[in-house]
């Protein structure tokens, strides 16, 4: 028996060693390589895009008619897709999708939401297709250590200035409680870690730099609160609960501590405060279509202009466009 089972934990101890041996090596890469370069101008202009929730059920001639409206309305420099884009899709409406954005021949970007991977294909095939589209500015290296599938950021450059940072975070989609329960998921410590070599090893000290992901830091309802109060100056309204994780976490701090000067998200589909909380602005998008649960008076984008004065809630516009005028109908 004793042979047996020294026998025994020779053959775990081999199989370990095959698994350790056979698990992906960790491809270190260098900082600039998660960075994307775009000029800077006066008046530069972010069209923040959310919750789109397209389906293999999403009337694609409406909502490609409304979305078209408001790109060409907005005059977009950047485009930021960012989370829950889909929702029950296939790889068609991906391609579509993807392909309409790319088709206006301005650079976006494209940051996973927790619904965007709940589709009828692979989990990485939303990063697959945008990795092959012209003007899409998204960097991903797959077994780099870090958590995440968006970890990249875009430097505004006037010459050989850097005017702001903008990051782009993937924030994960969902984390099992138990069984039966989930929460969501949130900003990782490696991606926290990842942001804070890039803004320690940045020479220029005389930059603003925002973050970009999909679902919200507890602090935004104590934000709202503050705001409702009177304590936090702040516009717009929160007309359900904001839904982080029910984990604690340093997101937030860390984050602060960085430099990062405004946050913005997408996931509560009728939220569109933006509160200056502690000196970070932590702003949600606008709902941007009809698709899931809406209200109609807040349907839109969220429009974020980037100017040479000090950022604050000033640069930061909700523009609400009546779905029914643009696409011929209620």
């Amino acid at each position: 028996m004793k042979k047996a089972k020294i026998v025994l934990l020779i053959l775990l101890s081999a199989i370990m060693i095959f698994a350790a041996g056979c698990a992906k090596k960790v491809e270190k890469h260098d900082i600039d390589e998660y960075r994307q370069n775009m000029e800077y101008k006066e008046g530069f202009k972010i069209m923040m895009l959310t919750d789109v929730h397209i389906s293999m059920l999403t009337n694609l001639d409406e909502l490609t008619k409304y979305l078209t409206h408001n790109i060409n309305e907005a005059k977009p420099d950047l485009i930021v897709l960012n989370g829950d884009n889909f929702f029950e899709a296939t790889k068609a409406e991906v391609d579509f999708y993807f392909s309409f954005i790319d088709s206006f021949k301005i650079n976006w970007v494209f940051i996973q939401g927790n619904h965007d991977h709940q589709g009828v294909y692979e989990y990485t095939y939303p990063d697959e297709v945008v990795s092959k589209m012209e003007y899409s500015l998204n960097v991903d290296y797959p077994n780099d250590g870090i958590d995440g599938t968006q970890n990249f950021h875009v430097d505004l450059m006037k010459g050989d200035d850097l005017v702001y940072r903008l990051f782009m975070i993937d924030g994960g989609s969902y984390l099992r409680l138990n069984p039966i329960q989930y929460t969501y998921n949130q900003i990782s410590d490696s991606q926290l870690a990842h942001i804070e070599k890039i803004q320690a090893e940045e020479d220029d000290d005389d930059y603003t730099s925002l973050a970009f992901f999909h679902i919200p830091l507890k602090e935004y309802k104590d934000a709202y609160e503050g705001y409702q109060e009177g304590k936090y100056e702040g516009k717009g309204t929160n007309r359900e609960p904001s839904c982080p994780s029910v984990f604690e976490s340093d997101q937030f701090e860390r984050l602060k501590n960085a430099g990062i000067r405004g946050t913005f998200c997408g996931h509560d589909h009728i939220n569109n405060a933006v509160v200056d909380y502690e000196g970070v602005i932590l702003g949600y998008g606008v709902k941007s279509t009809r698709e899931i649960y809406h209200d109609d008076d807040i349907l839109g984008y969220c429009l974020i202009t980037l100017t040479s004065e000090e950022f604050g809630l000033d640069n930061i516009s909700s523009v609400y466009v009546d779905y029914g005028k643009v696409v011929g109908g209620n």
